[in-house]
């Protein structure tokens, strides 16, 4: 379990509050010159430096701008900080049959969803979001441009564990950085197919097969992996799809190494059908960050904060 020590907390974003001021040192910024502090994504939470409760979905700009909580954190900076909510799904029918299965959140994404929206300002709604970092994380965004629903499973996670517990490692590149090139198609729709059809565990182990009995190539068994993490991905997918209201106009996929094409060609070939799918890559990631932060802040009634 993951325990909140406050020293520690606040040691570490202290230093990197001072990380981010030195760099800006050089053209004569001071600490004193912050006139405020945005904060969000799991320093919202429980161990964070301010415990908030989620908003419940449909949520859009608005109210994010609305749910924005100022705290004064002296030790932090000598200016006000503003917290932005989480957001989560809702399953206050608890006597709805799937209800476990219904049961998500997040907090950041919501920030970075009102950035992509404003990265991407002709991108046709309804839309799905796909996050690929450490979690893959499904949000869709109604015509409205309102969050009304997420996803998420451990596929980052789950990857980086096979690398470092697993002998399955051996055909996961050093640096997992995916090189699009050296993907056989055959191979990752072969895993995608076995964890369809056989489920996760078994097709994960496919690789290891591949490798001792046919004596395929590494590219082949990193194929047939790669396979195997998006086909349950996909089928997250196809379970969130329905969960979501209104035809999808578009997809995004956001995230590093390739992950978001890689992704977006499965999906087409998965959904068959024409619609606008974009990619985003860690840059972009970061510029959501900063561009629905501003958005969110510059939509609240700001003069009752400051």
């Amino acid at each position: 379990m993951v325990q909140r020590d406050e020293n520690i907390l606040f040691s570490a974003v202290q230093m990197a509050l001072r990380e981010s001021i030195s760099k800006l040192g050089s053209k004569g910024f001071k600490p004193e010159d912050v006139d405020f502090c945005i904060i969000l994504g799991m320093l919202t939470s429980n161990i964070g430096l301010l415990d908030l409760e989620h908003l419940i979905v449909p949520v859009g700009i608005t109210e994010l701008a609305r749910a924005l909580v100022r705290k004064e954190m002296p030790q932090l900076l000598p200016c006000p900080c503003f917290f932005i909510r989480g957001v989560k799904n809702d399953v206050r029918a608890e006597k709805e049959a799937r209800f476990l299965r219904q049961i998500d959140s997040m907090r950041g994404e919501e920030t970075q969803t009102i950035g992509i929206l404003d990265l991407l300002p002709d991108l046709t709604l309804p839309t799905l979001i796909v996050f690929l970092s450490s979690h893959t994380k499904y949000v869709g965004v109604g015509g409205q441009g309102k969050i009304m629903g997420t996803l998420t499973t451990m596929s980052g996670q789950i990857f980086g564990a096979i690398k470092k517990m697993t002998y399955l490692s051996r055909y996961i590149p050093d640096d997992n950085i995916i090189r699009l090139e050296k993907i056989n198609q055959d191979d990752l729709w072969e895993g995608i197919t076995a964890e369809r059809e056989a489920g996760f565990l078994r097709a994960i182990h496919l690789p290891r097969f591949m490798d001792v009995v046919l004596n395929a190539q590494i590219d082949r068994c990193y194929s047939t992996l790669l396979g195997t993490i998006i086909g349950s991905d996909l089928r997250a997918f196809s379970f969130f799809r329905e969960t979501i209201s209104g035809k999808l106009k578009s997809i995004v996929f956001i995230g590093n190494s390739n992950r978001p094409v890689l992704y977006r060609d499965v999906f087409r070939k998965e959904i068959g059908q024409e619609i606008p799918m974009y990619t985003l890559d860690e840059d972009s990631l970061e510029q959501s960050v900063v561009r629905g932060s501003i958005r969110i802040f510059n939509c609240a009634e700001v003069s009752n904060f400051l």
